[in-house]
């Protein structure tokens, strides 16, 4: 009799190990990318899944000024706790039509209309609207095979595995 709950007590042991493993395995990205960009933004990132852009860098190298290859992270601005202030990247279109990114680097209020000063390394700083902006750039993440994973999965995640999309 004792032979047999050695058997079962080795089987559940083995189940048990093999269900630890997996929810390592599966949540072991979800870990790193908490890591990455930080709890906040991970947590928001499900409830307002359409406010978060992610961006290979490669793509978009001229518009962000960022020599190497990386991610981007981008809270759109139709975020419901969207702000920004001085010296935030944004990423915004030009008058002519380009995809820019640039630093704010003074922030002016002329009646209800907000007026974005920013650095474009020239002479003089160019003005844009809050109609141009197409979000802020959160978080610039280096390009390795493993960030590569975890940024893709979350993307996929937040939105194949949110609960609003769902309803």
């Amino acid at each position: 009799m004792t032979g047999k709950r050695e058997i079962v007590s080795k089987i559940n042991i083995i189940k048990i190990s093999k269900l630890m493993v997996f929810f390592l395995i599966t949540s072991l990205p979800f870990i790193s990318i908490t890591n990455i960009i930080g709890m906040e933004i991970f947590i928001d990132s499900f409830e307002n899944s359409d406010s978060y852009i992610l961006l290979e860098n490669e793509k978009i190298m001229s518009a962000t000024k960022i020599d190497k290859q990386s991610y981007i992270i981008i809270q759109k601005i139709d975020h419901p706790e969207f702000e920004l202030d001085k010296n935030d990247q944004v990423m915004y279109c030009s008058f002519n039509g380009e995809i820019l990114c640039n630093k704010i680097n003074d922030i002016k209020c002329v009646g209800a209309i907000k007026k974005y000063e920013i650095n474009n390394n020239e002479e003089n700083d160019e003005i844009i609207y809050k109609n141009q902006i197409i979000g802020k750039i959160i978080k610039v993440v280096d390009e390795n095979i493993w960030n590569s994973i975890c940024l893709n999965f979350w993307s996929t995640s937040i939105d194949k595995l949110n609960i609003n999309s769902l309803i």
